[in-house]
């Protein structure tokens, strides 16, 4: 499969085939403004809509976090992990996830929602970026968003 399918059908996985194709369109026709999207993902639910940057890199990311989940741990590797962050809080231990390289915040949000007992840490030096990672996060008190770069 090739990686334009690849993306094309992970858009539409965590979009929807509409709003896929009009990231697609808007892509294809370089219009830069940014949209609001609402990922298919478990634990995101009435939340305020992410904005993405069509001819950025933000769709090929939100496809691989969102559409195709290469995230995504086998169930009993998952499960085993929400339990370890979970006995961690009660004796009052805080799980850390660090997400060096935030852009946007889709990786963060979708670690946020898999792994609420952690404190996710966003690391992106871009300012453009971090001012959309802010935004994105800020529904998921759970995150920690720094401007900086991992060295």
């Amino acid at each position: 499969m090739s990686k334009r399918y690849q993306h094309l059908k992970g858009l539409q996985r965590a979009f929807g085939a509409y709003k896929a194709a009009e990231i697609i369109a808007r892509r294809a026709l370089k219009l830069s403004e940014p949209m609001a999207v609402f990922p298919n993902i478990a634990g995101i639910k009435n939340r305020k809509p992410l904005i993405m940057r069509p001819t950025e890199s933000d769709p090929f990311v939100a496809s691989q976090v969102f559409g195709l989940q290469e995230y995504k741990l086998p169930e009993l590797i998952k499960e085993k992990l929400v339990n370890l962050a979970r006995s961690w809080r009660n004796r009052s231990i805080a799980p850390i996830i660090v997400d060096g390289g935030g852009n946007t915040g889709y990786s963060a949000i979708y670690f946020a929602a898999t792994f609420p007992e952690a404190i996710v840490i966003a690391i992106e030096p871009n300012t453009t970026s971090f001012e959309l990672l802010l935004r994105n996060t800020s529904d998921f008190p759970n995150i920690l968003a720094i401007q900086a770069a991992l060295w």
